[in-house]
């Protein structure tokens, strides 16, 4: 649920409709209510899906504030660079859906 946390946050900040779908049917499945899956992606479900969002909007630049609510939030500096890699990661499935238009083959989203 945290990574799928993380997809969503991060998809929502690149504006990624295909990634949107695909990982609300995911987070659905790992257990995710319909409602948790709206908190994760505007950042609000947990503090890895806020930190997600931060690390999204700001492209890594991280205020020392961020960086000690997400410790204080219980995030370690290994979790930290965990939810980089998978922000990383996700951005540039974004990327490539959105450059590519990919067609959304995965039941409607519901924001």
């Amino acid at each position: 649920t945290e990574k799928e946390a993380i997809y969503l946050a991060t998809s929502q900040v690149n504006g990624c409709d295909y990634c949107l779908a695909a990982h609300t049917v995911f987070a659905g499945k790992a257990g995710l209510t319909q409602q948790e899956i709206r908190s994760a992606r505007i950042g609000q479900l947990d503090a890895y899906a806020l930190l997600a969002q931060q690390i999204t909007e700001s492209r890594g630049q991280l205020t020392s504030e961020q960086i000690a609510s997400a410790r204080a939030a219980g995030i370690n500096d290994a979790k930290i660079i965990e939810v980089v890699a998978h922000v990383a990661s996700q951005t540039l499935t974004n990327y490539l859906n959105n450059v590519a238009l990919t067609d959304i083959d995965f039941p409607a989203i519901d924001a």
